[in-house]
């Protein structure tokens, strides 16, 4: 059986510094706040920046995993493999956004040969590295979800994109990044409890 974790797509929407974090909270301290809640966050690449990394993996403690969208701006970083480093197990993704296979391929080698083996996906899909899961393509397989709510979208709705991503084929354990708000990705963590996910 599956074992799903859900998390957030960018822990720095704007919903989320109005509504999740307390509002006299410092911004560099936003990263351990949500670690105590959560275990992994994606971000997309207009998010980040190779230099972040160190800090959060100091700040977030050992069990947060990051799935990372990985684009131009990170790959011009000469040292990200370095960087990405210090997260270690914890880079448990790269989501590459439009980047062609061949650079994509380069950057996971590098970090195999520096000793770390994160999994990936790409937006669009590449030869050889799928898509992440999502609700309107239930075949892909499982290892990191993204799931962009819709305003007609109810619990009963998000019980059966929960239940899909769980039977999806892939690795037993997930991760279902949520694109909205607080509310949102909590009701989606309060079915995943009662499901038994």
């Amino acid at each position: 059986m599956s074992r799903v974790e859900i998390g957030v797509w960018d822990w720095g929407r704007p919903e989320w510094v109005a509504s999740y974090y307390p509002s006299d909270l410092p911004v560099d301290w936003r990263p351990a706040y949500y670690a105590n809640d959560y275990a992994c966050v994606g971000l997309p690449s207009s998010a980040w920046m190779p230099a972040d990394v160190s800090g959060w993996a100091e700040e977030t403690g050992a069990h947060l995993c990051f799935w990372l969208g990985c684009g131009v701006r990170q790959l011009a970083v000469p040292e990200l493999v370095e960087h990405l480093y210090t997260l270690g197990s914890r880079l448990a993704g790269l989501v590459f956004e439009q980047v062609d296979a061949t650079t994509a391929r380069g950057l996971m080698e590098a970090l195999k040969r520096a000793g770390v083996a994160p999994a990936q996906a790409a937006e669009p899909p590449l030869p050889g590295i799928g898509a992440p899961w999502r609700a309107e393509h239930p075949d892909r397989p499982g290892g990191v979800g993204l799931y962009r709510p819709r305003a007609e979208d109810d619990a009963r709705k998000r019980r059966s994109l929960l239940e899909a991503f769980a039977a999806a084929p892939g690795p037993v354990d997930r991760c279902l990044l949520v694109d909205g708000p607080p509310a949102v990705v909590d009701e989606c963590r309060q079915l995943t409890q009662l499901l038994g996910l």
